[in-house]
């Protein structure tokens, strides 16, 4: 089991914001995963879709799927709680798990779903399931949930995390119609504007 979490940390930098060695990442957690299994088949396609662009281009289409919708933002806790003041508990947890493991939390929240991946990995037997069958698993659930039909590019590397997750924890697809209804309904009334993750990014890493 301590093979899979490492297995899972793989998709960590991949999921990150992009830089010059995305391809790379993408080749590491291809080697990580069972071949021919749907995550190798959306690693490939997201393979296939960094090939050739250049790293403003990328940047832009990772902002675009992840930062600007925030119902497919990668932060575990806004995932799982929205707004409420829960979500301010989660992520002190958070963050003193990452301190434990001797883990830097970065420019980041600590609910940050890379970051996390990263701490399932260093966490002790026993915190780091808990921590994929109740964290990682349903806010990923409710990532894939929220992405468009038929999404591409960037969504390649969530939607391979997420059959990853499926394969190898036994966390149940994303096809029942009421857990699309669901990943919408936790921004209901939330009016969003581009500038609104990078304020409560730097309000948290101020006060919490």
């Amino acid at each position: 089991m301590a093979a899979a979490f490492e297995h899972l940390k793989k998709f960590s930098p991949v999921l990150r914001y992009p830089t010059a060695g995305g391809t790379q990442a993408v080749q590491d957690a291809l080697a990580a995963v069972a071949p021919q299994s749907e995550a190798a088949r959306e690693l490939a396609a997201l393979r296939e879709f960094l090939d050739g662009k250049d790293l403003y281009t990328l940047e832009e289409e990772y902002t675009r799927t992840f930062d600007i919708n925030p119902v497919v933002t990668l932060d575990v806790g806004f995932q799982l709680f929205g707004l409420a003041y829960k979500r301010g508990e989660f992520l002190v947890k958070m963050r003193q798990a990452l301190a434990r493991c001797g883990m830097e939390q970065g420019t980041e929240l600590a609910d940050y779903l890379p970051t996390l991946l990263e701490l399932a990995a260093a966490l002790p037997a026993g915190e780091d399931l808990a921590l994929v069958e109740e964290c990682i698993a349903p806010a990923v659930k409710r990532m894939v949930a929220g992405l468009p039909d038929k999404a591409g590019g960037f969504a390649h590397g969530l939607k391979a995390l997420h059959a990853h997750l499926a394969a190898n924890w036994g966390c149940s697809d994303i096809a029942d119609p009421d857990l699309r209804d669901e990943a919408h309904d936790i921004t209901e009334g939330y009016e969003y504007s581009p500038g609104d993750l990078d304020d409560l990014r730097l309000g948290v890493n101020r006060h919490v």
